[in-house]
């Protein structure tokens, strides 16, 4: 039984050999066979030697057996069974050996730099002039070493020369670390995203195709942004109203008042705005339409006083108008005190008020004033020059008559101006005539023509170049006299006596002076003296 057994089992084996007999097993036949395989389909099989077991056979050392004894293989091939580097299906190192065994030694190493050594041998690869082990890129002419991201791998040889995550041959800016595909644009003149378009979505305010983020004058006015008090608004001239360094071009108060430009109707003006108290400067200060209102137009032309240079519109400027609110071109000033008549209230400053007096332009005329003999009502008592004499009775007192005797020769020219006579007798030939010489040979007694009347006083000498003494008498009663010295013109000149007299004679001296010292001209004068129930008038001649 047991030798049934074995016979089935070695008919089994049998079976087994001649199917894999089937299989090609290339052996070398040592001359016997030409070199080919030989491949046995039934029987024992031919098995190749396998030293460096790498898999692969040396077909010059075979055995022949059912089954692999210990160290073969079934594939040959290998052309060095010494070295499990080298077999058929090896790769190619660059190590002088023909590792996959194709009859070329290191025929798979590059030559970078084409120069006939492989590289694997070559110390400088790329010919670069930096020696491969400190090359960052031995396989790429590199001399310079750019690394840009600091990775130890060279520009040349990185495939992602900035670090950016997106290969260099799809990034728009491979050095640019902050530029690839998918990039947040920032202003910063690159084209960050890679979209074909720079910085957009910023600000260009000059519209020249650059932001103003990488502009240095980003409203084109000429003023760079470091000095441009406004440097996104054009605004060349650098106006900044209220000194605050933020030009009026961007400035929403430019003024400073407190109210935005757009609610203010004169936005450079700090006095003008809506609430502004209202001050007479020709100006809306306060925003209501109006100019100026609430104050004085004395002509109602529109323009308050304190801006309108003729306030009464008169014509006269305000400056040289001696009342400049009161309408009057002609400027009259009755007392020269540079204020107008129509702004007065005492237009010839004698005290009493224009409404009052009855000529208010004239300082000599008022009520209470002194009776002069001047042709006017100097009292405003309705009377003019009461109680001076009127020699000849023709209703012109003698100090305004210019006849005051009545003989037909004005006193200017009357040798005797206070008597009548007519034919200017003067038989003394001394200038005076006959009834007014007495003291000369002259008829001292007059002319007895109802006309005359015997003087109380005299004046010697008459005409006198220089002083005359004047004798008068006071009658038996005495009591208060004045003596005083007129012009032509009624106006006083000096007041020789003015006190209590006893009755008698009496004299008085005059210097030919006014009474604050000035010496009178030449000319006619009048000598009054007026006392208790008389007053009496004289001529006196000053000649020089």
């Amino acid at each position: 039984m047991k030798q049934l057994l074995r016979i089935i089992t070695l008919l089994a084996l049998a079976a087994g050999s001649a199917a894999e007999a089937k299989e090609k097993v290339r052996v070398e036949d040592g001359g016997t066979s030409g070199g080919g395989a030989r491949e046995d389909a039934f029987g024992p099989r031919f098995w190749c030697r396998d030293a460096d077991r790498d898999g692969f056979g040396d077909g010059a050392q075979i055995r022949e057996a059912f089954f692999p004894p210990p160290g073969y293989v079934t594939v040959d091939g290998d052309c060095d069974d010494s070295d499990p580097s080298v077999h058929p299906e090896a790769i190619e190192l660059c190590d002088g050996k023909d590792n996959d065994c194709n009859g070329s030694v290191d025929d798979a190493i590059e030559d970078a730099d084409a120069d006939g050594i492989l590289d694997c041998v070559e110390i400088d690869d790329d010919a670069d002039g930096v020696p491969d082990a400190a090359d960052n890129c031995h396989q790429g002419y590199n001399p310079t070493q750019l690394d840009l991201d600091q990775d130890g791998l060279g520009d040349v040889c990185d495939p992602d020369d900035d670090h950016d995550g997106v290969p260099d041959v799809i990034d728009c800016a491979p050095l640019d670390v902050e530029t690839y595909p998918g990039a947040f644009e920032a202003c910063d003149g690159k084209d960050n995203d890679c979209d074909g378009s720079i910085d957009e979505g910023f600000p260009d305010a000059d519209k020249d195709g650059r932001a103003d983020c990488i502009e240095t004058d980003d409203d084109a006015d000429g003023v760079l942004d470091g000095a441009d008090c406004c440097p996104s608004v054009y605004n060349p001239i650098q106006r900044d109203t209220d000194g605050d360094q933020d030009g009026d071009a961007c400035d929403r108060d430019d003024d400073d008042d407190g109210a935005l430009d757009e609610e203010d109707c004169a936005p450079l003006d700090a006095s003008v705005y809506p609430g502004a108290p209202e001050i007479c400067d020709g100006k809306d200060n306060d925003c209501d339409g109006r100019t100026d209102e609430g104050f004085l137009d004395s002509n109602q032309d529109g323009k308050a006083n304190c801006v309108d240079n003729d306030d009464d519109g008169d014509g006269i400027l305000d400056g040289a108008d001696n009342c400049p609110w009161t309408y009057n071109p002609l400027q009259a000033d009755a007392d020269g005190d540079g204020i107008g008549d129509a702004c007065e209230a005492d237009a010839d400053t004698d005290g009493v008020a224009d409404h009052e007096d009855c000529a208010p332009l004239d300082p000599s005329v008022f009520p209470g004033a002194a009776e002069i003999c001047d042709g006017k009502d100097n009292d405003c008592n309705g009377q003019v020059d009461e109680g001076y004499p009127d020699q000849d009775g023709d209703g012109l007192r003698d100090c305004s008559d210019p006849d005051d005797d009545g003989d037909g020769l004005e006193d200017t020219e009357d040798n005797c101006p206070i008597l009548h006579n007519p034919d200017q007798a003067d038989r003394d030939q001394d200038g005076v005539g006959d009834p007014c010489d007495t003291q000369g040979e002259g008829d001292s007694e007059g002319d007895h023509d109802g006309r005359h009347t015997r003087t109380i006083m005299t004046a010697f000498p008459n005409p006198t170049r220089s002083s005359a003494e004047i004798s008068f008498q006071v009658p038996a009663s005495g009591g208060p006299i004045r003596l005083q010295i007129y012009d032509v013109a009624g106006r006083r000149v000096a007041v020789l006596v003015d006190r209590d007299l006893a009755a008698g004679p009496h004299r008085a001296r005059w210097d030919g002076r006014h009474a604050d010292g000035r010496q009178a001209a030449k000319g006619l004068y009048f000598y009054r003296i007026d006392g208790p129930g008389f007053s009496e008038v004289a001529k006196l001649a000053l000649i020089r």
